[in-house]
């Protein structure tokens, strides 16, 4: 359906890129500034039910044409090429994202995920039309 390769949507200041394969539906942000991006995340989903600098979880949510009783995770993770495998690690604490930010080398960055699961944790978004609603709807989300 999307081929080998991840799919980039780019938007004002901001891109999702999807997964090469059909298996998982996590969207991947890039942003000028990835902290507004998980603020206005979280200020439009409300209070989560788990909180930590790298992974906000909300559960029981609700999206419109996906479904409902849905689990929604934004991970908040640093990234670095390692022999040529990108590796990437959520960030413990605050700390630890600000010591991982400040001494940021090229070959490293930093990316938010979304993932949404339906209430057992299984892929909920599995056709080329659920993610292209999502991708409108997160739009709306992020201007």
């Amino acid at each position: 359906m999307y081929g080998q390769e991840a799919k980039q949507h780019v938007y004002s200041g901001w891109y999702i890129s999807l997964p090469s394969n059909d298996t998982v539906r996590t969207f991947s942000f890039g942003y000028m500034d990835l902290d507004t991006c998980k603020y206005k995340l979280a200020k439009f989903w409300g209070e989560p039910t788990h909180n930590t600098t790298g992974n906000v979880i909300w559960t029981s949510m609700e999206i419109p044409n996906i479904g409902k009783e849905l689990n929604i995770n934004l991970t908040d993770m640093f990234c670095a090429m390692v022999k040529n495998n990108m590796k990437c690690v959520s960030f413990k604490d605050e700390k630890d994202k600000e010591n991982k930010l400040l001494n940021i080398k090229p070959s490293q960055s930093r990316k938010l995920e979304l993932t949404i699961t339906d209430k057992e944790n299984k892929d909920i978004i599995m056709d080329k039309s659920k993610v292209e609603f999502m991708l409108q709807y997160l739009e709306k989300i992020l201007k």
